[in-house]
């Protein structure tokens, strides 16, 4: 349960986010890593024995779905790069910078008690 709610709070942090950002994504990098995610999951499906003429079918509902995950993600990393950059917070090599960005923000936020 305790798992549940922090991946909660989590959402709303990014949400939040996501809403006061003023941030503009760069198209050629969404259209990169878009790229990159419908190839993973046409290799996903074709490896599931999906027939080539099905494949075709399902890789415009697949770019379609998956376009708006793409850029938001992309945003969300971006957001918290500079969060990271503004509050001076490293890692050590290997580490994960957005799970450590999201720890510090966990930490600092000021908590409300919703009544």
């Amino acid at each position: 349960k305790d798992r549940l709610n922090k991946l909660d709070v989590e959402n709303q942090i990014v949400d939040a986010l996501l809403k006061k950002s003023k941030l503009t994504t760069p198209k050629g990098l969404v259209k990169k890593h878009l790229e990159q995610r419908v190839n993973e999951t046409m290799e996903r499906l074709k490896n599931q024995s999906m027939s080539a003429e099905d494949l075709k079918k399902k890789e415009e509902s697949v770019r379609k779905d998956l376009s708006e995950v793409v850029e938001k993600d992309i945003r969300v990393y971006l957001i918290l790069d500079e969060i990271s950059k503004r509050e001076n917070i490293e890692i050590n090599e290997g580490g994960n910078l957005p799970l450590k960005v999201m720890e510090y923000l966990l930490k600092e936020a000021k908590w409300e008690e919703v009544k």
